[in-house]
């Protein structure tokens, strides 16, 4: 075999693994860019999702106390010694927690405390234990109920008067900082009070005009 036949053949295979590596680098990159963009996507999805979900929840709650206040805007005799005043029930005729044990005051609670136990004095009074939320009540959340979210209520007997709905998410993620911030740009603070947000503790604090 000549040199100059063997020195072609020698370059044309040469050629053939550079356009094999230029191929295999080509493919490597469409691959990493396809993927990060799925990746991209369904965080995004996930935001959409997440928020709309975390907002109808707020509007549930929001909807029941303003039932609450509607059907039963009287205060009660929680401890029927008569006489119906701040003992028996602060914040009349707005929801609290009830009476614990041998305690027959309602209060409106502490950060401790958990949303799904809160009842409407009224309706209390009419048919001991019925909950606000409940099953009997027809009223469900969509992800708040989760696990991982807690979900608090906190109201007072002064002025001025907000009820809280303090929501805290137990994993750090991204998506649920963008929920916040989303959730945050999204109520309007003349229906609903204030949104506030505290990154360091995954917490979003939802406010009610009373």
């Amino acid at each position: 075999m000549s040199n100059n036949l063997y020195n072609k053949i020698f370059s044309e295979a040469g050629n053939v693994i550079i356009y094999i590596f230029a191929a295999m680098g080509i493919f490597g990159f469409l691959t990493f860019i396809m993927t990060n963009g799925t990746k991209e996507s369904v965080a995004a999805a996930d935001v959409q999702k997440m928020t709309s979900l975390v907002k109808t929840d707020l509007e549930t709650i929001h909807s029941a106390i303003q039932e609450c206040v509607l059907m039963y805007p009287d205060p009660v005799d929680v401890n029927a010694d008569g006489n119906i005043n701040a003992t028996d029930n602060p914040s009349a005729p707005y929801p609290l927690y009830p009476p614990n044990g041998s305690n027959t005051t309602m209060w409106w609670g502490t950060p401790s405390q958990n949303i799904k136990t809160i009842v409407c004095p009224g309706e209390y009074m009419i048919n001991n234990g019925s909950k606000v939320f409940d099953n009997d009540s027809g009223k469900f959340f969509s992800i708040l109920d989760n696990t991982d979210f807690t979900v608090k209520y906190l109201t007072n007997d002064a002025p001025p008067v907000m009820i809280r709905i303090e929501v805290t998410y137990s994993k750090v993620t991204t998506v649920w900082s963008e929920v916040m911030s989303r959730l945050d740009a999204m109520l309007d603070p003349s229906n609903v009070g204030i949104v506030d947000i505290d990154t360091s503790s995954n917490t979003l604090y939802y406010y009610i005009k009373r």
